[in-house]
């Protein structure tokens, strides 16, 4: 019988610039990624460290394909500190291999925000192109 062959790959924790009122009604590229990167299943994140206030809050985390991607607004309760993530986003149970170099991106969709602050965190596999269905 064959052996498989094992590959060890180091993972790491990239986290955005602060998310804040600041940055109402725009999109925020959060996250670089490099192509080959993976992100696990469950591996992008939102931290609310403070509150958001004013207007109605909504925001929704994906990246070049698609701006839910990851977490859609109603995952994220953005008016209470927390840690939240999704099982609603595309890639959020499958995870995702990145061909091409991508970033992580925040959509903060309420314009009239005037309080709040948060961060994107994302666990990152960098494989540089290893091809994980031969192993």
């Amino acid at each position: 019988m064959a052996q498989s062959k094992t590959t060890a790959v180091t993972g790491e924790l990239r986290i955005s610039r602060a998310i804040t009122h600041s940055d109402n009604g725009s999109t925020v590229q959060a996250v670089e990624l490099n192509a080959g990167d993976f992100v696990p299943a469950y591996g992008v994140s939102f931290i609310v460290q403070e509150a958001f206030a004013g207007g109605t809050p909504s925001m929704t985390i994906g990246d070049g394909s698609a701006a839910d991607g990851w977490l859609t607004s109603a995952n994220i309760t953005e008016a209470a500190t927390g840690t939240y993530n999704s099982v609603a986003g595309a890639y959020s149970v499958t995870g995702k291999e990145y061909a091409a170099a991508d970033t992580v991106d925040i959509v903060v969709a309420d314009t009239t925000l005037t309080d709040g602050t948060g961060y994107v965190c994302v666990i990152v596999y960098p494989t540089g192109g290893l091809d994980m269905a031969s192993n």
